[in-house]
């Protein structure tokens, strides 16, 4: 098993890759929860290993070719951890709270939530999802991880770090039918998030897929 601090100015995870062929994963799972209790004593607040996704090492450190890793988390904050591990155990990720966290009634309140939370729970879903090759979960899953990012830029008034999210949610979704099979309900599920993506960037407003989503 390989460990790797996850920096992000102030470090509140850190991570644990563990080899995986076929065996068992509820197992492989359980047994790699149990190293990262014992390696990061510091980092036990809230543990767990990505149930859905198949990732790589990192570019700068070494490992065989083809070979592949479970990724496990391990965070100094409760709560944050368990925010993080709904967020990536969905088939549609949301934001456990929400209404109340992500859609604040001033932009002070927003950016409080940004400084105390927000930042430190993306930190951890970019890290995620910069060595994942495969998600169980679905094709667009990724995709609505970045419009939940887009919809907290957007509360910070941050319009082009929006604009920046949005379009990285348009590629992905852009690239999914030529990566993978895709059902026609997650098809239709597709075209509808590309379209609600063209009207945000446009700054349309108005009911669409994506604010039923939000309202889950």
């Amino acid at each position: 098993a390989i460990t790797q601090e996850a920096l992000s100015g102030e470090v509140s995870f850190s991570v644990l890759y563990t080899p995986f062929e076929k065996e068992d994963k509820a197992d492989k799972i359980k047994e790699a929860n149990r190293t990262f209790a014992e390696k990061h004593p510091d980092y036990v607040q809230h543990i767990f290993t990505d149930p859905h996704g198949i990732h790589l090492l990192p570019e700068k450190a070494e490992s065989h070719p083809g070979q592949q890793y479970l990724l496990t988390l391990g965070f100094r904050n409760k709560e944050i951890g368990k925010t993080v591990e709904k967020f990536v155990t969905q088939k549609l990720p949301v934001f456990p709270g929400q209404k109340r966290t992500l859609s604040p009634s001033t932009e002070e309140e927003a950016e409080t939530f940004w400084q105390n939370t927000g930042k430190r729970i993306m930190a951890a879903m970019a890290f995620i999802g910069s060595s994942k090759i495969k998600d169980e979960r679905g094709p667009c899953a990724r995709a609505i991880e970045q419009f939940h990012h887009a919809s907290l830029l957007s509360h910070l008034q941050r319009g082009e770090e929006q604009a920046q999210v949005m379009a990285q949610a348009m590629a992905e979704l852009a690239t999914v039918p030529y990566l993978q099979r895709v059902s026609q309900e997650d098809d239709k599920l597709l075209q509808s998030l590309m379209a609600d993506a063209v009207d945000i960037l446009a700054g349309r407003t108005g009911e669409r897929v994506w604010t039923k989503i939000q309202k889950v």
